[in-house]
C-alpha cells in the first residue's frame, strides 16, 4: 500500500580541466561560474534522464537543489565545494553513490558519470545566470483533537492567491522527508499550485496515540485544510485532498466529511477493503516472481485460514504458526505478508481491515482525478477503476477523471518486462504533467 520506491543518493564529482588562464587565475571567476540554472542528461545506450541544478552563492559557500524530472524526484538540497579548481556537488539521501567527473567549460559540464550500477555520459548546460526562485517553503502546525500535526506548506513564489493540494500518505511510518511524497509537492509549487506535506500522525514531529482509524486520518487531512484556508496567499475556495496508495482510501472520505474540499486527486486507489488488497498484493508478487501455481494456491489458502483466525472465526494458532514457519525459508516467503506469530484482531483493527470504500465514494460530489498503472502488483487497477466509476455515476459527481496508464506499476513509474532493455528508472510520461494541468483546470473554474 506504500508508494516508496528506491531513491539514490548523487554524488557529482567536477573536475576543472580549463585552459583558460581568466579562469584560473582567481576563485572569484571560478564561483561566478557555478551560480545558476543548469539543465541537462545523464545519457546512455541511447537513454536519457533529465538533470537539473539550481546553485546560488552563500556566504562564503554555496547551496543548491538538484531535480531529476524523469523519475519525479525535485528540489533535494545539494552540498557545493570548490577546491583547488575542482567543484564538488553532492545530494545525500540514502547510502547509494554516483559519481560525476567533468570538464567546466564556460557554461557547460561535461564528463562520466557513475551510479544505478552503470557508468553514463553527462552534460549539463547553464540557461539562465541566476537559479530559479519557485517555490516558497513554510513550517507549520495544526491540530486535529489530541494530535498535532507538524507540517511544510511550499508554495509559489509568486504574488496572489494560489489553489493548494493536502497530500495524504502511503501506508507506513511516512514522514515529510520521504522522497516521492515531497517532492510531489515541490513539482506542485513549481507549476503554480500550493501544497501542504505533513508528518503522518504519531510519526516524525507530530503526535497522536491510540488506534489509528480511518476517519482520524482524513481529518488530519482536514484539519490542514482548514488551516491553509486561514493562510495568506491561499484560495480558500481551491484547496484539493490528495492520495496515493493508502491515501486513496483517504481522500474521498474526507472529502465526505467536509464542504470545504474543493477537489479530489488520487493515484494507485484500491476499491477494495484493506484486507482483501493485502490478498491481491501477495498473489501477484508471487505470480511476478513465477513461484510455482500450486505453491501460490497453497500461499492463499493459508492467508485465508489465518485471516479467519485474525477475525475470530476459527482456526487453531499453534497449527497455523506452524505452517508459516514451514514457509519462511522460501526465498519469496517475505512476499507472502505472513508473521511467524499471529494473534487475533482487537474490534478496532477489524474495522480498519475492514474498510469498505466504495460507501466513501458513493457520496463524493466535488471533481475527482483518478490514476491507475495496469502493471501494478499492489492494487487491481482496472477491477479499482470499474468500481469507482459505478459508485461516482450512483454520487452524482461533477467531473471525474479515471484513467489507467499502460507499462506502469503502483507508484506510476515504468514496470517493465523482464525481457526489456535495460533504461534509467522513470515515471510513466505524461503523469506529472496530467495531475497539474488537471488541478490547474478544475481551479479555474
Amino acid at each position: 500500500m506504500s508508494t516508496k520506491l528506491p531513491f539514490l543518493s548523487f554524488l557529482f564529482f567536477a573536475s576543472s580541466l580549463i585552459a583558460s588562464n581568466a579562469f584560473a587565475q582567481s576563485e572569484p571567476v571560478s564561483r561566478d561560474r557555478l551560480v545558476g540554472h543548469w539543465e541537462g542528461t545523464i545519457s546512455r545506450g541511447g537513454k536519457n534522464w533529465r538533470t537539473w541544478l539550481d546553485i546560488k552563492q552563500q556566504g562564503d559557500g554555496f547551496q543548491g537543489t538538484a531535480d531529476f524530472p524523469d523519475y519525479g524526484l525535485y528540489a533535494f538540497p545539494v552540498a557545493v565545494r570548490f577546491d583547488e579548481g575542482k567543484v564538488r556537488i553532492s545530494v545525500l539521501e540514502g547510502k547509494e553513490v554516483a559519481e560525476f567527473d567533468a570538464k567546466l567549460n564556460d557554461d557547460e559540464m561535461s564528463g562520466q558519470w557513475k551510479g544505478l550500477n552503470m557508468t553514463a555520459a553527462f552534460q549539463i548546460s547553464r540557461k539562465e545566470m541566476k537559479p530559479l526562485e519557485s517555490y516558497i517553503v513554510e513550517e507549520v502546525q495544526f491540530q486535529n483533537g489530541n494530535a498535532k500535526t507538524a507540517g511544510t506548506i511550499i508554495r509559489p513564489n509568486k504574488p496572489g492567491r494560489h489553489p493548494a493540494v493536502v497530500f495524504t500518505h502511503g501506508s507506513g511510518n511516512q514522514t515529510r522527508a520521504e522522497t516521492f511524497y515531497r517532492s510531489r509537492a515541490y513539482w506542485f509549487a513549481r507549476n503554480g499550485i500550493a501544497a501542504l506535506i505533513y508528518d503522518r500522525r504519531g510519526k516524525g514531529a507530530s503526535t497522536g496515540e491510540g488506534n489509528v482509524t480511518w476517519e482520524n486520518l482524513a481529518d488530519d487531512a482536514l484539519a490542514g485544510v482548514a488551516m491553509l484556508k486561514t493562510r495568506l496567499g491561499i484560495n480558500p475556495k481551491s484547496i484539493g485532498v490528495s492520495g496515493f496508495s493508502q491515501g486513496g482510501w483517504v481522500a474521498p472520505l474526507s472529502a465526505t466529511r467536509s464542504k470545504d474540499v474543493a477537489f479530489i486527486l488520487v493515484g494507485s486507489a484500491a476499491a477494495i477493503s484493506p484486507n482483501e488488497q493485502n490478498d491481491f498484493n501477495v498473489e501477484s508478487v508471487l505470480r511476478d516472481k513465477q513461484v510455482p501455481e500450486d505453491r501460490i494456491k497453497a500461499v492463499m489458502d493459508l492467508r485465508r485460514r489465518v485471516s479467519r483466525f485474525q477475525f475470530g472465526a476459527d482456526g487453531d494458532k499453534d497449527e497455523l504458526q506452524k505452517q508459516i514457519a514451514a514457509l519462511k525459508n522460501e526465498r519469496w516467503f517475505p512476499d507472502t505478508l505472513l508473521n511467524e506469530q499471529i494473534e487475533q484482531f482487537d474490534t478496532a483493527l477489524k474495522v480498519y481491515m475492514t474498510f469498505n470504500p466504495v460507501r466513501a465514494w458513493e457520496q463524493v460530489r466535488v471533481p475527482v482525478l483518478a490514476l491507475w498503472g495496469e502493471r501494478d502488483l499492489a492494487v487491481p487497477a482496472r477491477k479499482s477503476r470499474e468500481i469507482i466509476n459505478l459508485a461516482l455515476k450512483t454520487s452524482n459527481a461533477r467531473t471525474y477523471d479515471l484513467r489507467e496508464f499502460p507499462k506502469a506499476g503502483h507508484g506510476l513509474s515504468i514496470n517493465r518486462e523482464k525481457d526489456e532493455a535495460s533504461d534509467f528508472p522513470r515515471l510513466v510520461s505524461g503523469y506529472q504533467e496530467l495531475m497539474v494541468a488537471w488541478t490547474q483546470k478544475m481551479v479555474a473554474r
